[in-house]
């Protein structure tokens, strides 16, 4: 400290001692811009983003960022939770363009390059989300390399510490990468130095928080010597309660008296002469033999104490805060009613926000491919959106009846629903259709149309045109159910409701206990139901076998 500076805190400290007590200096400007003996003195310099990250501050951060995720249990189970709740299962892209036909085709494209697209062919898509999500939580940043081998284009990951520096433009706009142990050059002759990656081949994976910032930090950096706080203070607690877990046990002695020897009794003497081992053996060898003079007792643990407990929580509260996220939502901590709502809620926005940095940098892989693609191209092929996971929720049942409403009223395309379970919209409309041709194959396509629409969204479909019945001669069917039911075409036209069932069980009842001619009964169905076809009826009536002969009907 220098001369000066001490001359400054004795002065403090002296107007301090005389000032009268319950009297406030108010002076003009900010309180926070000054100094003050009761707290430390800042000595950060303010400057930009590019000084403030200087390679030795990033390796700093990096390095003990990734000690914390290796060994630290809080520090890696919030990685993971982040990670999974950004990425989930995968984030799926699908093409936004105008031009259906080809979107669909190209939608599919990606999703098979996306198996394969790894140079390395150890991950596919969701897996190196994983990865880029993890790392960008981690260390802040990583990079993706577009390359390419025999097949075709690939994706090769680059992490932060394999990349010295970024060279920019006069405007922060990077011009080339420059890997660990490659000479940068100066910048200046608009050549890509050898062994430099150009900016077009990068796509560099980081989240901005300041203007002007080149390089991504870790997300938990603020909170990182709380982390390792808490492990430290974890680890000696645990060595404590150790120690004291051990039985202690205590004889009091009267007086002051020392505890009395162990004299070996003579061979010739018997145990029964000696009357602490005639004891020992009636109370056994873990028993206590005690003299009328002594006391025994147990010393109880009392660590962790609920102190203790208090302090490992709001340092934990403090390590989420980092994170931008709610204790609840990230520790699992059980709250009630509407406060885990509002919790969960604040968590999505955060992750919302993670999301959509990600999705913009996914986009230039989506480009990437179908910058190599040799199929003609529409105007705005590199149109993409991206769907996520599910939101976080507390209840299922709930979340789900609210997806269908959305997904119902058109909030939500059958993508975007599909998506958040891991699947592809158009593949899961395939397979659905795939499956009821399967179970009846005698339906038509519009008819399983109308199933489809039933089925996704609890709707009933329009009448649509369907095909006519074909007779045995190949001709169409004209008779009058038949027509009406063809002219409809709607199978919703024919279904029946659950009152009009029940109807037809009735008459089937009635047949079959011989209470009702089987044509009597088929002849009140068709008038009942014109619009159901005659083979249908005579299907459920003519298997019927009577258990006794129906009375003849008088005219």
């Amino acid at each position: 400290m220098s001369e000066k500076r001490a001359k400054q805190i004795r002065r403090a400290s002296k107007r301090t001692a005389s000032a009268p007590v319950g009297i406030v200096h108010i002076r003009a400007g900010y309180d926070a811009a000054t100094s003050s003996i009761n707290r430390s003195t800042v000595s950060h310099t303010v400057q930009d983003a590019v000084k403030d990250l200087t390679p030795s501050v990033l390796k700093a951060l990096r390095r003990n960022s990734r000690y914390l995720d290796c060994n630290s249990a809080v520090y890696s189970g919030a990685v993971k939770r982040m990670t999974t709740l950004i990425v989930g299962t995968g984030i799926m892209a699908t093409s936004a363009s105008k031009d259906a036909e080809w979107g669909n085709a190209a939608t599919a494209r990606y999703s098979e390059w996306g198996k394969s697209c790894d140079i390395t062919g150890t991950s596919d898509m969701p897996a190196l989300q994983q990865i880029i999500v993890r790392s960008m939580i981690v260390d802040g940043e990583i990079f993706a390399l577009k390359t390419s081998d025999e097949s075709g284009p690939r994706i090769q990951l680059i992490e932060a510490h394999q990349i010295s520096d970024i060279v920019c433009n006069d405007v922060g706009r990077p011009l080339y990468y420059v890997p660990v142990g490659v000479d940068k050059g100066d910048g200046n002759s608009g050549s890509v130095p050898p062994g430099c990656y150009p900016a077009e081949n990068v796509i560099h994976f980081f989240r901005q928080f300041r203007a002007g910032q080149r390089r991504g930090v870790p997300l938990f950096t603020p909170a990182i010597n709380t982390a390792r706080d808490v492990d430290e203070l974890v680890n000696l607690e645990k060595a404590a309660s150790k120690a004291a877990a051990k039985t202690v046990e205590i004889v009091k002695r009267k007086g002051g008296v020392a505890p009395r020897g162990v004299v070996a009794r003579p061979a010739s003497s018997t145990a029964s002469t000696d009357t602490d081992a005639r004891y020992r053996e009636i109370v056994g060898p873990e028993g206590l033999v005690l003299d009328t003079d002594e006391e025994y007792e147990q010393v109880a643990s009392q660590r962790p104490s609920t102190a203790w407990q208090g302090f490992i929580d709001f340092l934990l509260g403090v390590f989420c805060l980092a994170g931008d996220m709610p204790p609840s939502a990230f520790l699992q901590i059980k709250v009630g009613g509407a406060d885990t709502r509002r919790d969960l809620a604040s968590a999505q926005r955060v992750i919302e926000q993670w999301q959509q940095v990600v999705a913009n940098k996914l986009r230039g892989l989506w480009e990437y491919y179908h910058e190599n693609d040799k199929t003609q191209k529409p105007v705005d092929w590199n149109a993409v959106v991206h769907q996520f996971p599910r939101k976080l929720t507390v209840d299922d049942g709930r979340q789900n009846a609210s997806d269908r409403a959305d997904l119902a009223c058109g909030a939500m395309t059958i993508s975007e629903f599909a998506a958040m379970y891991g699947a592809d919209g158009a593949e899961h409309i395939r397979e659905l259709r795939e499956e009821m041709h399967s179970v009846n194959p005698r339906l038509t396509p519009e008819q399983i149309d109308d199933l489809v629409t039933k089925r996704l969204f609890g709707v009933e479909a329009p009448a649509s045109a369907a095909a006519p019945a074909a007779t045995s001669e190949g001709k169409d069917d004209t008779g009058s159910a038949g027509d009406v039911a063809a002219s409809t075409g709607s199978v919703q036209a024919t279904a029946l409701n659950g009152a009009q069932v029940d109807a037809l069980k009735e008459l089937a009842m009635a047949v079959a206990a011989g209470d009702l001619p089987q044509g009597s009964a088929k002849a009140i169905a068709r008038a009942a139901f014109p619009l159901v076809p005659e083979a249908p009826i005579n299907a459920i009536f003519d298997g019927i076998t009577p258990t006794k002969q129906p009375a003849a009907v008088s005219a």
